[in-house]
């Protein structure tokens, strides 16, 4: 069973690290730092010129493209997880009354 994934997705050449928490169901934006571990990824969108935060939007549009795949990937997950739930219980109660 899974616990934890961390994945990369690509929208326009733009690589966007996230982590997977199945036993919590929470998405993370993250980084990969110096030490191999994962930390949650800070984003300053302050005192910057036009220029460079036009460069932002893209990214951003990167964001929401992996936050939508990995929250599918983990809804899936979880109806996978609920399915299997209800036919042990189904395998149990028919099991019981034999």
């Amino acid at each position: 069973m899974k616990h934890l994934e961390i994945k990369t997705y690509t929208h326009k050449g733009i690589d966007v690290t996230v982590k997977l928490d199945y036993d919590f169901e929470r998405i993370s934006l993250v980084k990969r730092e110096s030490n191999g571990l994962y930390s949650s990824k800070k984003y300053l969108f302050a005192e910057r010129e036009s220029e460079y935060m036009n460069g932002w939007l893209v990214i951003l549009e990167a964001m929401q493209y992996a936050i939508k795949e990995a929250k599918k990937e983990m809804d899936q997950f979880l109806k996978e997880q609920k399915d299997r739930s209800e036919k042990v219980a189904i395998n149990l109660l028919t099991f019981n009354k034999v």
